[in-house]
Parts: structure tokens; sequence; C-alpha cells
């Protein structure tokens, strides 16, 4: 487990990358996200005639929640990817080997 210090560090660099206007221009501007989007928002105009209210604000919230939860371990697995990116460019012969290794096993 990671020291209670550095989770703290992290997560305020997570919530500062959230709340970037880079981070939210991207949600509002990607095409897969819109489409998805408007799926959903179709779905839940039809699911809001059947369903009591307290039900749907229920679901709604319920979406929200799950949507969210996936954008820290994406924001932290893309870091991680970056790192690793960076690592290869730095002894770019690593992956020529590597990919050797690949081949002859």
């Amino acid at each position: 487990m990671a020291k209670t210090n550095h989770l703290d560090i992290i997560n305020g660099i997570i919530g500062t990358l959230r709340e970037s206007d880079t981070f939210n221009d991207l949600l509002l501007g990607d095409p897969g996200i819109k489409a998805a989007d408007t799926g959903l928002e179709e779905i839940m105009e039809k699911v809001s005639s059947h369903i009591p209210d307290d039900l749907y604000s229920d679901l709604s919230e319920s979406i929200t929640s799950y949507v969210s939860a996936h954008i820290d371990p994406v924001l932290l697995f893309g870091m991680d990817v970056a790192r690793a990116f960076q690592e290869v460019c730095s002894n770019p012969t690593s992956l020529s080997g590597f990919q050797m290794s690949l081949r002859h096993s």
C-alpha cells in the first residue's frame, strides 16, 4: 500500500486534472463521449415516464458515480503509459532486444 502522504499528493493531482479546462474540453468535445451521452439521455428520457422520480434520480446518480469511478484509474494508467514511453525512449535498444527475445521464444 502506498504511503498516505503519497496518496494525498496523487489525489490532489488527479483532482486538479479532473477540474482543468483541458480535461473538461476533452470530455465535452470528444465525439465518442458525445454520442454515448446522447444515447444515455435518450434512454433516460424513455425510462423517466415508467419509473418513480426517486428511482430515476437514484439511477442517474448511480450512472454518474459509475462513470466517475473509471476516470481516476484511467488517468493513472495514462501516466504510467507516459512513464513507460519515457523509459523506453531513453534506451531504444532495450525495445529491440525485447522484440528479438519475443521472436526467439
